[in-house]
């Protein structure tokens, strides 16, 4: 008998722990909003986030993206560094008559925070309202299990162009210039310092929480003359507004700077970072981009797959528990028996 329970109690826990990890959530993918607005004859740029649940590292992840090619014309995709996309044909499909594309891409040593997976393109061609729909093909992590990725869709509103009266002599203002000036007129270059910035390697943050970004003063020279100037950084959302700026001083005293932006500037959404570092007295300017992604915070779910194994380990304990009580007081209602018995026996004895 108790050995039959402690077989039917070993088999209901493997079983519980095996649905447990059956009900694993697949990797969530995030778009920063759910709708966009753009303009006929503009280019749309978006970028398509996951984040892993923290219990496993993410190695390969794979998606079709599919959309209404008489609403938008597919432009490019790219990955952010630390990704390495897959080019096999099976893998990697650009179908722009129909309205697919399919991307593969990889993570060595496995992603295990909210990252920044894909940057599309694409150019709006006709006004309307169209969708487009993110299919998750497959999201391997590093012990080889496919967990799934997550279906998102992302509605597009196309809006009609505004007719401008042309105007002569107009600057493209998409396109920039480089204009070399004499070597005989240039001036001695200056010591040369290297801007690098260190963010943590976070490249995608949830809404509602502060930025750091820190910015690390680096000298390219052995020369030990003094340097002073400003750092300047400038936040601007996908319109181009600037949502913050601030200029900080340094001189070579300083290792680093640090910036903090308020969570209350960067709503969910794409941004740029842009640092610039001037020297004084000196024509020279450094300059460094970065891109941010800051995500809706997803809704807390109590029943994940964790919480299901837990409260299954929890029940499993409660009923040994309980079956451990029923032995006990099993085992003293035999011993109260025997101790009845033995006193009858005495009592006879005496008599």
């Amino acid at each position: 008998m108790k050995k039959t329970f402690f077989i039917l109690l070993f088999t209901f826990f493997g079983i519980t722990v095996s649905l447990a990890q059956s009900f694993k959530a697949p990797l969530e993918a995030r778009f920063y909003a759910n709708k966009l607005t753009v303009s006929e004859g503009e280019k749309l740029t978006f970028n398509l986030y996951v984040y892993p649940d923290g219990n496993s590292r993410i190695v390969t992840v794979s998606n079709n993206l599919y959309y209404e090619p008489g609403f938008l014309s597919f432009v490019s995709s790219e990955v952010p560094d630390g990704w390495i996309e897959l080019r096999a044909s099976e893998e990697h499909v650009t179908d722009t008559k129909s309205g697919l594309i399919r991307r593969t891409a990889g993570f060595p040593n496995g992603l295990a925070q909210p990252s920044k997976y894909i940057t599309y393109q694409f150019l709006a061609k006709q006004p309307g309202v169209t969708k487009l729909n993110v299919e998750g093909r497959m999201a391997i992590d590093i012990d080889g299990n496919n967990i799934g990725l997550m279906n998102k869709v992302i509605e597009i509103t196309v809006l009609s162009k505004k007719k401008v009266e042309p105007k002569a002599d107009t600057e493209d203002i998409s396109t920039t210039t480089l204009v070399s000036e004499p070597e005989s007129e240039l001036p001695k270059s200056p010591t040369v310092i290297d801007l690098n910035m260190d963010t943590d390697g976070r490249i995608a943050i949830y809404e509602g929480d502060d930025y750091s970004l820190k910015v690390t003063i680096d000298r390219n020279s052995n020369e030990q003359e003094a340097f002073y100037g400003n750092i300047d950084v400038n936040v601007k959302d996908t319109k181009g507004n600037s949502v913050y700026d601030k200029v900080s001083a340094f001189s070579n005293r300083d290792v680093y700077k640090e910036f903090v932006i308020p969570s209350t500037l960067i709503p969910a959404g794409d941004y740029e970072i842009v640092t610039k570092m001037d020297y004084l007295n000196s024509s020279t300017t450094v300059t460094k981009s970065k891109l941010l992604g800051v995500l809706e915070r997803p809704m807390i779910t109590f029943f994940d797959y964790r919480t299901i194994g837990i409260i299954a380990f929890l029940i499993v304990v409660m009923l040994a528990m309980i079956y451990h009580i029923f032995q006990d007081h099993e085992i003293i209602a035999r011993l109260r028996e025997k101790a009845d018995q033995h006193n009858d026996i005495f009592v006879r004895h005496r008599k």
